[in-house]
């Protein structure tokens, strides 16, 4: 999803099918920025866990830089309606996304990717 910038509110994929829209350039980021957790003293291993990791447009490192989710979904030019969130398994409710919920924030979103990976391994077959 474009959270930022001209192609604002553009998601991956054009009308929900499965071709990546060439407008935008997606790159991993840290919902949690990375620079904001190392300020907090928090250590890489736990802050590149992958519950932490969310695909973005790539204007969205610069803009962010270390603020925490709370201080950066609410800007004006950022654009993370609940059912962008949702498209990656992010919980929608502001009070996930304060530092202090940080471990809370993780294990939701891991069960949440979990819950979906296994569903769509039961789609191909490769789960019963």
């Amino acid at each position: 999803m474009a959270w930022f910038g001209p192609n604002r509110e553009l998601s991956f994929t054009r009308g929900g099918g499965d071709v990546l829209d060439p407008d935008l350039k997606p790159e991993w980021h840290h919902f949690f920025p990375k620079a904001f957790m190392k300020s907090r003293k928090v250590t890489d291993e736990r802050v590149n866990w992958f519950g932490n990791i969310v695909v973005l447009d790539a204007k969205a490192n610069r803009t962010i830089n270390a603020r925490q989710p709370k201080d950066y979904l609410v800007l004006k030019h950022v654009h993370a309606p609940p059912d962008e969130l949702a498209k990656q398994f992010i919980p929608s409710d502001p009070s996930w996304h304060t530092f202090n919920r940080f471990d809370d924030f993780l294990r939701e979103r891991h069960e949440r990717l979990a819950i979906a990976m296994n569903a769509q391994l039961r789609e191909f077959g490769l789960l019963h």
